[in-house]
């Protein structure tokens, strides 16, 4: 019996031993991705030399968050696929090792120096306050000259000691924040380094030959994405607008992506791809004791947002100062129960594309020596200003962990400098733009990169300019002087859907100055695209109360009040504009209140919101003024408010 069992055993082994020499170990590589608006389509390819007969082929070293069911495995040659597996390889999950923990140990301490540092500020701050509490010598008596030059004297020596030492402390302070940040970007290298992949696809061949065949390894990672990015250049109002059209990209799969082919895609994969099929409705009486929901499935049919239900898609809006309203650079936006996240640039900005998969309530904010705060997600767009914590000084943490980046980490104005400098020379470039290949399909935009790209797996954004463009556009100026006394420029853009162009960003340049930031909103199924290019300083407006016109009359037991008004328009410019100049009489909601408009000086009259509209040609150096007055009859007994 044991020598059977010897014999049994034997022959396991040669099996074994067999089976792991069919199973070929196969190295590939990322060589191309296309990212759509919310998730990525990643292609890897390796190259390999297949056995006549049956074989299998382990592909290693694969990212862990792909999408199991969107695995695809293609070949060209004279084999056939038998079999896709998937499996994880636990083996390979690398632990966080000595340099992590020697890092973890010094940011401990940089923190407690922070924490010493400052409640040595608290003391020197309240011996300061003892001391302008006490250096008055009123009332005191016998003082000679001495003593008060004495006292004058120690009092301006150790209140200079005091000065010194509170900014030698902020000082080191500053020293140890420096350091802290720069512990944050190591660690945060490391964890990336950490999380990478750990999956494993094994395929199985069955060759009549001995062949060479490259293999294609398509799958989907949710965490990652692009969004637009535009800058919009005026130069007058007689000149095109120079478009530059860009993409943000990042990407959290656990891999990186080293010189691929890039392709962009306006599409999403988690989007809804199946039509709505409308069911029976019928209807019931409704009893109090049992409510019943008889629109279920029609709020949800409308994308109704009910209660609990999660938000997903892209996330974005700007982190301030509440104080001040300055952008926090770096500060820390994650999805509260996730390791969703990310940080903000240097204008305060953030955006976060959240797959559908992740329940996504609230955003957590945190920055460096500010009050944490949640906030609930409730629109596309979350702005939040943050306030300076009490114990700002000693706030200062950081952790290093392998599901979550829970790194509080700042900018010094050193890195805002240079993030400048570093944008200044991407704008530099961008004057010759990557060749793109543009290609529409039937329901999204694809933009293939021609160059090769790189974008590690830090969830860091890069730049990548798809395409320029003149875009002829109509320049029209806006005033409503009763809401304010200023004229906006407009740029109308007539048939944008040819520039291919997506909801994003915009950043505004007109006549060689920077506007600001615009969010450009693609939504509103208008055949013209209008573009507010701000405030122009040249067209001055004025809009006048001509008190000498306004009268007040009684008949019997009516009054009718009269008002004259006129909007004196003056264009400093040299060139010619075209505006439109906007105000309105009130509208009754009383059939004992009668308004009637008396003048309009050509303007269009609506009836149904009582708004009066002037378009105005004016020539450079010139200047327009227009009139309307109406009349308002009403009860003597009551009181009317008419300016």
């Amino acid at each position: 019996m044991k020598k059977l069992l010897l014999i049994l055993f034997c022959c396991s082994i040669v099996q074994l031993s067999f089976a792991d020499e069919g199973e070929q170990k196969v190295i590939s590589k990322v060589s191309a991705a296309t990212v759509f608006l919310n998730g990525a389509q990643v292609t890897r390819t390796a190259t390999v030399n297949i056995s006549k007969g049956r074989s299998r082929l382990k592909f290693t070293d694969i990212t862990n968050k792909l999408n199991k069911g969107s695995l695809n495995v293609s070949s060209d040659g004279d084999f056939t696929i038998v079999s896709v597996m998937h499996q994880l390889n636990y083996l390979n999950i690398k632990k966080m090792d000595t340099e992590i923990e020697a890092l973890d140990k010094e940011a401990e301490t940089l923190n407690g120096k922070i924490d010493i540092a400052n409640q040595m500020l608290l003391v020197y701050q309240e011996e300061e306050t003892f001391l302008s509490q006490n250096r008055s010598l009123k009332g005191q008596q016998g003082l000679t000259a001495t003593d008060i030059q004495a006292a004058a004297d120690f009092y301006r020596k150790r209140y200079t000691e005091i000065k010194l030492k509170k900014l030698e402390l902020a000082n080191e302070i500053k020293t140890y924040r420096e350091a802290i940040v720069k512990i944050a970007n190591q660690l945060r290298a490391l964890n990336a380094e950490q999380q990478k992949s750990t999956s494993e696809v094994i395929v199985e061949v069955n060759a009549k030959q001995a062949v060479k065949a490259v293999f294609k390894i398509n799958y989907l990672v949710s965490s990652a994405g692009w969004y637009p990015n535009y800058d919009i250049r005026v130069k007058n109002v007689n000149s095109p607008i120079s478009l530059t059209y860009k993409a943000n990209v990042f990407q959290l799969s656990g891999e990186d992506w080293s010189g691929i082919k890039l392709t962009l895609s306006s599409g999403n994969p988690y989007q809804r791809s199946v039509r709505p099929i409308l069911q029976p409705w019928r209807l019931s009486y409704q009893y109090k004791s049992k409510p019943t929901a008889y629109l279920y499935g029609k709020r949800e049919a409308a994308g109704v947002s009910g209660a609990g239900k999660a938000y997903t898609g892209t996330l974005r809006g700007y982190i301030t100062d509440a104080s001040t309203g300055e952008a926090l650079i770096g500060a820390n936006v994650v999805i509260q129960g996730t390791s969703y996240g990310t940080s903000t640039n240097i204008d305060g900005y953030y955006q976060i594309t959240i797959p559908p998969n992740v329940t996504a309530k609230t955003i957590q904010v945190s920055y460096v020596g500010y009050e944490q705060k949640s906030v609930s997600i409730n629109n596309s767009v979350e702005n939040v200003t943050l306030s300076e914590g009490v114990g700002s000084l000693n706030e200062v943490v950081v952790s290093a962990s392998r599901k979550k980046d829970k790194l509080s980490k700042f900018f010094t104005k050193k890195a805002k400098k240079k993030e400048a400098q570093r944008s200044k020379r991407n704008s530099a470039v961008a004057t010759q733009p990557v060749q793109v290949q543009q290609n529409k399909k039937s329901t999204s935009i694809e933009f293939e990169i021609a160059l090769p790209y790189t974008i590690p797996t830090n969830g860091q954004q890069y730049a990548v300019d798809i395409k320029e463009a003149s875009v002829p556009a109509d320049y029209e100026y806006y005033t409503v002087p009763k809401l304010e006394e200023a004229a906006y420029l407009t740029a109308r853009i007539s048939n944008w859907e040819r520039y291919s162009l997506l909801d994003g960003e915009v950043n505004l340049y007109f006549e060689g100055t920077f506007l600001g930031k615009r969010v450009l909103d693609l939504n509103n199924g208008q055949d013209t695209l209008e573009v507010s290019l701000g405030r122009d300083k040249d067209i001055v407006v004025e809009r006048v109360n001509k008190k000498e016109f306004n009268k007040r009359q009684f008949i019997g037991t009516q009054q009718i009040a009269t008002r004259d008004w006129e909007i004196q328009v003056r264009n400093k410019k040299k060139e010619a504009i075209k505006l439109i100049v906007q105000d309105q009489i009130p509208l009754s909601s009383n059939k004992e209140i009668k308004v009637e408009l008396k003048s309009k000086s050509k303007g269009e009259h609506d009836l149904a919101t009582g708004i009066i509209t002037w378009k105005l040609d004016l020539k450079g150096k010139a200047k327009k003024a227009v009139n309307f007055k109406y009349t308002v009859k009403y009860s003597k007994k009551t009181t009317l408010q008419l300016e």
